[in-house]
């Protein structure tokens, strides 16, 4: 194992641009652009099946080679018991099937898969940031990439609503876009051009603006409140000089909001919906799912159910729907023990955050990181739904943090 692992960091020494850091990264981003590039099919699963094991060896690596942070230890106890409940699942071999597609079984594979694409790529990323092989300038490298791909599945997704509502007979020409989502998780990422002022604005406007226009409102509304904590702690951490240059920089990106907000408001019928819908309380069917799962919880007599929960996909086996809140979802199938685990690692990665020097960039994308991913628990699914840039950020930012040295 260790033989191998000293080749594959070689790879860095003849030609850094061939590190096994960015080939892993190349081979996420060949993966996600299944649809607008690449058809699906086996190629696409044998990338799949290469980075996860990837993942896998540097998951044991990580945990086998170095004393890792209080993060990594709540992170190893979550993922233990996802892998558990995932392989009763799977072993099961039960027919699981969503709400309106009884005729279509839920592959048991897709439990355990999700959360694995989401949280393993977190060791790798650490490992090659401790190797020296993930950078400051590797990230801002990517970043200029990964826009561009985001920008591509934004409108292969748009292009693909729009078809399945021509086939379906409607007239809408204005759709919801999880995608939007993708450009949330690109913020923690700009905080890397801390240098360049002009670039770091720029490019957090363009991800809002796509944030916008997806039209998501949980996506908005945690957009909204990591551009509030990027504005506040980069005008802290910055020398006088700095201060004025982000206070301009931050009341043009204000006033440039403020027009994108009522252009959308003039321009599209969609959006005034979306913004009524939210001042009426309409949740989009959440509460009723919410109250569905939590008459369940509170009508389970079974000691054991409460303990360990129901299972795997417990929550599509009784309502026949995911429920669009982790809290519920793993009260639902882990039971009490799943919400402790749980909870100890929120509380595990505050205390990360709320420990690192504030004035470091790193501290900043920790924040904005757990942020993101604390508010999605709340109202949709947030284990299962980290981007694998995400989750490069999350890695780095972590060493960085365990090191408190600058780069």
């Amino acid at each position: 194992m260790a033989e191998t692992t000293f080749h594959l960091y070689e790879m860095k020494t003849s030609n850094k641009y061939l590190s096994i850091c960015n080939v892993y990264i190349l081979v996420w981003c060949l993966y996600n652009l299944q649809g607008p590039v690449f058809e699906s099919g086996m190629v696409m699963q044998f990338l799949l099946v290469i980075n996860l094991l990837i993942s896998i060896y540097y998951a044991i690596w990580a945990n086998t080679k170095y004393r890792l942070s209080d993060y990594f230890r709540a992170l190893n106890i979550l993922l233990l018991m996802f892998t558990i409940y995932g392989g009763i699942l799977i072993i099961s071999g039960e027919h699981i099937a969503m709400h309106g597609f009884a005729s279509e079984r839920l592959d048991n594979f897709t439990y355990l898969k999700n959360i694995y694409l989401s949280l393993l790529p977190i060791y790798p990323f650490y490992v090659f940031s401790r190797e020296g092989i993930l950078t400051e300038n590797t990230i801002k490298s990517w970043l200029l990439l990964l826009i561009p791909m985001s920008t591509l599945l934004f409108i292969y997704r748009q292009q693909q609503a729009e078809l399945m509502a021509v086939m379906s007979g409607s007239s809408r020409d204005e759709f919801t876009n999880n995608a939007g989502y993708m450009f949330l998780q690109l913020i923690p990422l700009i905080v890397f051009f801390r240098k360049r002022a002009l670039i770091q604005y720029t490019l957090l406007a363009y991800c809002l603006l796509f944030i916008l226009m997806g039209m998501k409102r949980g996506a908005i509304i945690i957009g909204v409140l990591c551009v509030l904590l990027f504005m506040w702690q980069s005008f802290h951490s910055g020398s006088r000089s700095q201060k004025y240059k982000f206070i301009a920089l931050s009341l043009a990106l204000l006033i440039a909001g403020v027009y994108a907000v009522q252009y959308f408001i003039n321009t599209s019928d969609y959006f005034n919906m979306r913004i009524a819908d939210t001042m009426e309380g309409n949740t989009s069917y959440r509460d009723d799912l919410y109250g569905g799962f939590i008459e369940i919880l509170l009508s389970q007599d079974n000691v054991f159910n409460m303990i360990l929960g129901n299972g795997a996909n417990a929550t599509i086996k009784t309502l026949g729907q995911y429920a669009h809140n982790d809290w519920i979802e793993i009260a639902v199938n882990q039971g009490l023990l799943g919400i402790c685990v749980y909870a100890f690692y929120w509380v595990s990665f505050y205390r990360t955050w709320k420990k690192s020097p504030p004035k470091e960039a790193f501290s900043l994308a920790l924040g904005l990181l757990f942020i993101i991913f604390f508010m999605k628990t709340l109202f949709s699914m947030s284990y299962a739904d980290m981007e694998f840039f995400a989750a490069m950020t999350l890695g780095f930012s972590l060493y960085r943090n365990e090191t408190h040295t600058l780069i």
